[in-house]
């Protein structure tokens, strides 16, 4: 666990619910324009029109981080094949 979330260690990302629905933070930026060109990039993998995607700035100390947040899944296992199928695609 870290914080609130689930951190999966095999994959580097950490899911969240709310409400029922996972969320992934798929990465995190210290550029809010690289972090919004990401999610651009996963969206254009998984799908545009299936895939629901925000940026959220988060404050930490004397930084800042710009997260990457997708979602909304109905479970772990389904979440979990979105980040393998990304995985695919940045890795090659």
């Amino acid at each position: 666990k870290e914080s609130n979330g689930l951190r999966d260690t095999k994959f580097g990302v950490t899911y969240y619910m709310k409400d029922g629905k996972i969320y992934i933070e798929e990465s995190s930026w210290n550029n809010e324009q690289v972090a919004k060109n990401r999610l651009s990039e996963v969206q254009s993998i998984l799908g545009f029109d299936i895939t629901k995607g925000l940026v959220i700035k988060s404050n930490f100390g004397d930084g800042v981080a710009y997260k990457v947040i997708i979602g909304e899944y109905e479970s772990i296992d389904e979440a979990r094949t979105k980040v393998m199928n990304l995985k695919e695609v940045f890795e090659k």
